[in-house]
């Protein structure tokens, strides 16, 4: 048994005139643009003063196809969650209030496949103080970033 629900009135404008389904089987929503039909969320919500929040485990889906898959509160990243750059790398963190906190750590795909990169992000993805890149070979880089702007780096 599904329910479609009709997100007119909610949290952020990510959300506001679209559409999602409960599949009363899993308990999860599937949320669509209603002009597109392009899904854009799925998996748990809550309701709170008619106001719809992505709130539990869920993945949210962007347009250039990258997607996050973890934690949710009221409508922002909250807690353990993962974010998929299609062809580039999962990177692994925690999320604080919709931004990266603490250590960051990216497992590489394709051309780059077994190379893994670990440090501390500014919270809007570009990489700060130490990060340390290291290749299938067990080769490792030290790189020292400064907002985002690589400053310095060593091989170990």
């Amino acid at each position: 048994m599904f329910i479609i629900i009709s997100l007119g009135s909610c949290a952020t404008d990510l959300m506001k005139d679209n559409q999602c389904i409960l599949d009363w089987e899993t308990e999860k929503f599937t949320c669509h643009k209603k002009s597109t039909g392009r899904v854009f969320y799925t998996g748990e919500m809550i309701f709170v003063n008619e106001i719809s929040y992505k709130h539990g485990i869920g993945k949210e889906f962007y347009e250039d196809g990258s997607l996050y898959e973890g934690s949710f509160e009221y409508g922002v990243r909250n807690g353990k969650g993962k974010y998929i750059f299609p062809s580039v790398a999962s990177c692994s963190s925690m999320w604080k209030e919709d931004r990266q906190f603490g250590e960051v750590t990216c497992e590489y795909f394709e051309k780059e496949i077994g190379h893994l990169r670990t440090g501390q992000t500014d919270g809007a993805g570009n990489w700060v103080g130490e990060t340390v890149y290291t290749f299938p070979s067990g080769e490792k880089i030290v790189e020292f970033w400064d907002n985002g702007t690589l400053i310095n780096k060593l091989n170990k």
